[in-house]
């Protein structure tokens, strides 16, 4: 902070600074001003021959816009990094600049069916999703005499019913779910099977410390406590189908984290199945790069740089009611049970 002795003198100074007044100035004075601005510059450029009061005005400078950085493929753990390495905080303020720069990099994607990957609905419904993915699945031509077709999820199973519709094959859901962090029921960092086969996300259990005991016994319990019910009220308390020297189709309506994908491949391993298809109609695109290594094929109709949800590529989206899936099982149940009375026969 300035001293007194200073603030002092710099009010005296401002005080003494003459202030201008109408009279002081006059055109005359202006015009001899003028006159010899305009001889000085003569003077220092003589080829210059022209006056400042003729002399066109310089046109704007061009303003070019910066190039846009080229698009890099993002990865499941690089994402998790950076998050870990970012603030809650800042990662609030960038949000909505993040987000709009992914939108913007998602009209340049181009999904191998030909559909742009854009911000707007690519299915308007799960009978649309269905007919691109089956156009998908036939262009390929597998040829599969003994399969199974195995839904992921309860949504999944429409899915799977239409597949196993078309192909005449059996169907059965794969029970599985998921594993919180401690204190957190949206942070998924696991997930078990009915086979009690376990998937570790290694990023997020090591990024909160937590313990492979603490990962264990929510398995054991949520497999008591969710999946146990479960098959008992959708299955009858049967086990999965046999797998064994079987082509194993796996289908959901959207891939996001892989977490549950890469699960039901690893179950699949376990039963000895012979060969396994994944089908999806949209999947996150690193997620696609690691089940495609996981798997024996991978078949979607849009795979995305930055994938928001799987709701998100739907225009109409609703969840199955428990009414319809016992609806669906029930029925291929009955199916499964008339074939095996022929061929007893």
């Amino acid at each position: 902070m300035p001293s007194k002795i200073a603030q002092k003198h710099a009010k005296s100074s401002i005080k003494s600074a003459p202030k201008p007044t109408p009279k002081d100035i006059n055109s005359s004075d202006l015009d001899k001003d003028f006159a010899s601005t305009q001889s000085s510059l003569e003077s220092k450029n003589p080829t210059s021959t022209q006056s400042l009061s003729s002399a066109q005005k310089p046109s704007p400078a061009k303003t070019t816009k910066p190039p846009k950085p080229q698009d890099t493929p993002r990865s499941t753990k690089s994402t998790i990094q950076t998050l870990n390495q970012m603030s809650a905080k800042s990662f609030a303020q960038n949000l909505p600049q993040n987000l709009s720069q992914n939108l913007s990099n998602e009209t340049r994607d181009t999904s191998p069916h030909g559909l742009t990957n854009l911000a707007a609905k690519l299915f308007a419904n799960r009978e649309d999703a269905f007919d691109k993915l089956y156009d998908m699945f036939v262009n390929q031509h597998i040829d599969s005499s003994q399969n199974i077709i195995l839904s992921t999820s309860f949504d999944g199973l429409f899915f799977a019913h239409n597949l196993a519709h078309k192909l005449n094959s059996k169907l059965d859901l794969l029970f599985s779910a998921p594993i919180f962090a401690p204190m957190n029921d949206e942070c998924e960092i696991a997930s078990v099977s009915e086979n009690m086969d376990i998937v570790l996300n290694e990023e997020l259990i090591d990024s909160f410390d937590i313990t492979l005991d603490y990962v264990y016994g929510e398995a054991r319990r949520t497999y008591d406590e969710v999946l146990l019910p479960r098959i008992y009220k959708f299955r009858k308390g049967a086990t999965l189908s046999d797998l064994s020297q079987k082509d194993v189709f796996l289908i959901d309506q959207g891939v996001e984290s892989g977490i549950t994908m890469s699960l039901a491949i690893k179950t699949c391993i376990q039963k000895k199945a012979k060969s396994i298809f994944v089908l999806a109609p949209v999947i996150a695109r690193d997620v696609a790069e690691l089940l495609k290594s996981q798997s024996d094929m991978l078949i979607c109709v849009a795979s995305i740089d930055y994938f928001v949800s799987t709701e998100h590529y739907y225009k109409e989206l609703k969840s199955l009611s428990e009414e319809e899936v016992l609806k669906i099982m029930s029925a291929h149940t009955k199916a499964d049970k008339a074939e095996k009375s022929k061929e007893s026969i």
